[in-house]
C-alpha cells in the first residue's frame, strides 16, 4: 500500500517561493496559479510497477466504527463502478459563468 492515503493533492509553482522570500521580488509572468490543490476523500491508486489498483477511503478515528462502515460501503461501490457492475451517477452541474480555456486549440495541439 502506498504511504500516502489522502489529503491535499496538487502543486506549488516555482514562483511560490516569492511568499517565503519577498526580498527576491519575483513576479509571475506565466498563466498558471502559484498553488493549485484538491482534497480527495477516496482515492484510486494505480501501481505501475506491480500493475495493481489500490482503493483507499480514509476514516475518522474519532468515529471509528461508523466511519469504517461508511468507508467499506464507499470502497465496495467504487470497486463495482470500476469493474463495470454499476454506473456512477454524476451530479448535474451548471456553469455559473462563461467557460474560458487556458489554451487556444492551436496551442493545445502544439502541446501534444
Amino acid at each position: 500500500m502506498p504511504p500516502f492515503t489522502g489529503g491535499l493533492v496538487g502543486y506549488f509553482a516555482y514562483d511560490y517561493l516569492k511568499y517565503g522570500k519577498p526580498k527576491l521580488k519575483l513576479t509571475n509572468k506565466g498563466d498558471f496559479n502559484d498553488l493549485d490543490s484538491m482534497l480527495f476523500k477516496e482515492t484510486v491508486v494505480f501501481d505501475h510497477y506491480r500493475q495493481k489498483i489500490v482503493l483507499i477511503a480514509n476514516v475518522n478515528p474519532a468515529e471509528l466504527d461508523e466511519s469504517l462502515e461508511v468507508a467499506k460501503k464507499k470502497l465496495k461501490n467504487l470497486r463495482n463502478v470500476l469493474a463495470g457492475k454499476e454506473r456512477f451517477e454524476f451530479e448535474k452541474l451548471e456553469l455559473k459563468s462563461s467557460l474560458e480555456t487556458e489554451f487556444s486549440l492551436q496551442e493545445m495541439t502544439r502541446l501534444r
